[in-house]
Order: C-alpha cells, then sequence, then structure tokens
C-alpha cells in the first residue's frame, strides 16, 4: 500500500513549499482561502501547514512577503543578455519588471488592500521606519541590475543609466497599473517603444528641439 503521506522536509523548504502551494490560491480567493485549500495544493496533511506556521494568517504574510522579495526578480534580470540589441533588452527589462509589479497588484487587491503590502520587519530590522528602509533597499538592489544592464549602451540614452532605470520604472508601473490604464495594461513592447521613442510619430525627425518635437 503506498503512503500518501507528505516525504518529510526540513522546516525551511516545507515552508517554501506551502507558500508556492498558497500563491495562486491567495491571489484567487485572498484571505477567505482556507488551510484546507493550501494543504490540499501542496500534497499535504492540514496539520503540516502547522508544524511551520503559527496560523493562517502567517501564510498569508509569508505569502506576501515571497511576492515582494526581489531575489528571483534580480536573478531573471542578471540572466538577460548584456550584448543584445538595446531594444530587446528593454523589452526583457520591462517585461520582468511588468511581471513582478502585477503580481504585486494582484495581491493587493485579493487581499482588499487599500496599497501595496509591505513586508513584516523582525529582529534588526523592526522599528520606526524600518518598513521604508528595505523597501528602498529592494529598490536599489533591483536598480543597480537594471543599471548595469543599460551601461553598455549608455551612449544610445538620453539619460544616464541611472535615470533611464528610475524612468523605466516609473513608466512601467503606470503603464502596468490596471486603474491608471483603465484595465489595459500596456504590453511590454509597447512599453518598452514609448520610453526609447516617445509619442512623436516620427521621433527620428525631432532634433532640433522646436515646437513639433
Amino acid at each position: 500500500m503506498t503512503s500518501t503521506r507528505a516525504r518529510p522536509l526540513p522546516a525551511d523548504q516545507r515552508r517554501s513549499a506551502i507558500v508556492a502551494a498558497a500563491l495562486p490560491l491567495v491571489l484567487a480567493h485572498g484571505r477567505s482561502v482556507t488551510t484546507r485549500q493550501i494543504a490540499d495544493a501542496a500534497g499535504i496533511s492540514e496539520g503540516t501547514i502547522f508544524h511551520v506556521f503559527p496560523d493562517k494568517d502567517a501564510v498569508i504574510q509569508a505569502v506576501v512577503e515571497s511576492v515582494l522579495q526581489p531575489g528571483q526578480v534580480a536573478v531573471d534580470l542578471a540572466a538577460i543578455d548584456r550584448t543584445a540589441p538595446l531594444h530587446p533588452r528593454i523589452v526583457a527589462i520591462v517585461e520582468i519588471l511588468r511581471r513582478r509589479m502585477t503580481e504585486v497588484f494582484e495581491l493587493t487587491a485579493a487581499l482588499g488592500l487599500p496599497h501595496t503590502p509591505q513586508p513584516a520587519a523582525h529582529g534588526a530590522n523592526a522599528g520606526h521606519g524600518s518598513h521604508h528602509d528595505h523597501r528602498r533597499a529592494r529598490m536599489r538592489e533591483l536598480s543597480v541590475v537594471i543599471e548595469d544592464l543599460l551601461r553598455p549602451s549608455a551612449d544610445q540614452l538620453r539619460f544616464s543609466p541611472e535615470e533611464s532605470t528610475r524612468l523605466i520604472r516609473l513608466f512601467t508601473f503606470a503603464a502596468s497599473h490596471p486603474d491608471l490604464t483603465d484595465q489595459h495594461p500596456l504590453p511590454a513592447t509597447e512599453i518598452a517603444d514609448v520610453l526609447l521613442h516617445g509619442i512623436a510619430a516620427h521621433p527620428h525627425r525631432c532634433t532640433t528641439g522646436g515646437p513639433s518635437c
């Protein structure tokens, strides 16, 4: 007879597996998701959840933190070919940022939050201003990777790699947000085209700085 019990895993691996299984359920059901649903999705008993999490709210908070952490996003960005032409490089950057931002927007909506959720502060990071500082550190980590991707084409950019990175993130955020786009977020290719060429019909002709530019 084959056992249906979950294979024993170290606590950190079990925690990661539960969070991965819970993410699509939280996006679909918000806070009404049940630990039974999460357990079924993870292929474990409901009681196994409580070996690594004190309650369902702790699972949801762990899901939030997994979405907000920049680790995988930074890895995906770093994998982009720095020798590729500028346009496809920008498209690749925007696609990765857009995917992450969309997930954050969907999580915010699913949990009924008025603004982007923040990761919990622990230990030395707890205290006044820690959320803000932690968020800035996460943003800076991603910015450094993007700046490095843009630096080989600095001579093709109107702005420095640092300022270009800021503009890419700002416009990708606005162009990906469902409310700011009337529920029609722009695809990555269109975002990249506007970033590189603006909205002029013939951007290559706008070189004089006159009224038509």
